[in-house]
């Protein structure tokens, strides 16, 4: 059976099942979740079924929104900014930095300091290695909780649009629907059940971008910060190798 990892759990099902209950909430009458509740073991398998699927349609919308969100306020994606004179110490400190620019150049040959076209869009292909590179170390830990968190709030983002459109055209509806019963103006009522629900998803909205532009910015800095330390542990490890088999040649010597 297959185990669903942090991200699986925290970015797609979590989303998938709030939007299933804020569906309900809105829709009294959509009663095939209560019927499914029922099943037991089983319904929980299919609302889990169910909310999986909701999630990645959720996520495939949210990457969308988190690149144009990033793109209209910092003009490129946090994994960008390593290149960028003026972003790049938001990720990293200038010792990190210079560390960085050592292990890119020695394990791809790639010059973060240059920004010629050609490097630049070589950089993506870098950047996958780099996370390859750190989750066959299993350094990958701190970076799924950050990967989790940003999926989470992507989406929710998503849900709070969409349910705030919702809202709004169920608002429309009615007071359409009451002015044509009356022919009256002045008998539009007010949705109030529809108006709250709008300035909820509303702040949710606010909340939730805010959060999901935060947690991709940690989680760029952990993924570079972790591959730092791979690439420590690895010297440090050739260093006690080295050191092994010189004490081994001593012993040689000694012997002779």
């Amino acid at each position: 059976m297959h185990k669903f990892n942090i991200y699986e759990f925290a970015g797609v099902i979590t989303p998938g099942v709030l939007a299933l209950f804020v569906a309900a909430i809105i829709y009294p009458d959509f009663t095939a979740i209560d019927k499914i509740l029922n099943i037991n073991i089983g319904g929980f398998g299919v609302i889990v079924f169910i909310a999986y699927i909701a999630g990645h349609l959720l996520q495939g919308l949210g990457n969308k929104l988190e690149k144009l969100l990033f793109f209209l306020l910092h003009k490129s994606s946090p994994s960008d900014w390593i290149l960028s004179n003026e972003n790049r110490y938001k990720l990293l400190s200038i010792c990190q930095y210079n560390k960085l620019s050592d292990y890119l150049i020695d394990n791809y040959n790639f010059d973060i300091n240059s920004s010629n076209d050609i490097q630049n869009n070589k950089w993506e292909f870098v950047y996958k290695q780099i996370h390859i590179k750190t989750l066959a170390a299993d350094q990958d830990s701190r970076i799924a909780i950050f990967q989790g968190n940003v999926g989470l709030f992507r989406g929710v983002a998503i849900i709070s649009i969409f349910f705030c459109l919702l809202s709004v055209c169920l608002s429309i509806s009615k007071s359409l629907a009451c002015y044509l019963t009356s022919n009256s103006i002045d008998d539009l009522a007010i949705d109030y059940h529809s108006l709250l629900f709008i300035l909820i998803s509303l702040l949710a909205l606010l909340i939730s971008i805010d959060r999901m532009m935060y947690f991709k910015i940690k989680f760029t800095s952990e993924l570079l910060i972790q591959y730092l330390i791979v690439n420590e542990n690895k010297e440090s490890s050739s260093t006690q190798d080295c050191n092994i088999d010189e004490s081994k040649k001593c012993c040689i010597v000694f012997k002779f």
